[in-house]
């Protein structure tokens, strides 16, 4: 059996924005293919779509947090620099909390003006490349997030950090580009490792056609069950 748990960060800040043009038929392909799903989403973006989320909540969908602008959990200017350089961008650090304590009061004001779930996704990542790893996941701790899912596959389904869950990210949209050849080796080393794939989405910068083929492909070569993130710990204890 193939555990797939499919996120979506969705991110709009501004209601003329492109990042809430595709849910309509992304909705449309999770209900024809009977899948559930995890979106992460903007404090703002909750705000400006509350139609979309009161739909997403309908749907059975979970809906966890994306910081409330979408800045990120970086804390200091080493870090920010390095990722700079990984995504080729100069703005990082403006983009940035700077300290651990603007990064909790966005968390807590996302959990007090939403009805998001206490469950947390870092903007880019970003949590993969900074130094201040254990203190992101203390002020996850002290917000109240109960489950992240930010950082990159290391062969376990789920681990405690602290008192948080950390579920591992598998793969992105960008490998649906890649060709079936490296979809298939992924999809069956998470079979053969008995890990969930976990695939982060951008609903802006989804290619529908490139989604839809994939779900095809995972059903038609594998016996698939879609699961929402915070069923992974619940699944994989057993």
């Amino acid at each position: 059996k193939l555990y797939v748990a499919l996120t979506f960060d969705y991110e709009d800040l501004h209601l003329n924005d492109n990042g809430t043009a595709n849910m309509p038929e992304i909705l449309k392909i999770l209900e024809k293919h009977n899948a559930t799903a995890t979106f992460f989403v903007l404090g703002k973006t909750a705000k400006l779509h509350e139609d979309v989320i009161k739909e997403l909540k309908a749907r059975g969908y979970s809906i966890g947090v994306h910081t409330y602008f979408h800045n990120m959990p970086v804390f200091n200017k080493r870090d920010a620099l390095l990722i700079d350089k990984i995504y080729h961008v100069n703005n990082t650090w403006e983009k940035s909390f700077k300290n651990s304590q603007a990064f909790l009061a966005d968390l807590q004001r996302c959990l007090n003006e939403t009805e998001l779930m206490p469950m947390f996704r870092s903007p880019c990542l970003a949590v993969n490349w900074i130094s201040n790893r254990e203190e992101y996941f203390e002020t996850l701790e002290k917000a109240g997030i109960i489950i992240d899912s930010s950082l990159y596959q290391e062969d376990k389904p789920f681990y405690y950090v602290g008192k948080v869950i950390e579920v591992p990210v598998t793969m992105s949209e960008d490998y649906f580009n890649f060709g079936y050849f490296k979809c298939k080796k992924i999809a069956k080393s998470c079979i053969d490792k008995n890990l969930p794939l976990v695939i982060v989405m951008h609903p802006q910068k989804l290619s529908l056609r490139n989604f839809e083929r994939f779900l095809d492909f995972l059903e038609a070569n594998y016996n698939v069950t879609y699961i929402r993130i915070e069923e992974v710990p619940i699944i994989y204890a057993q």
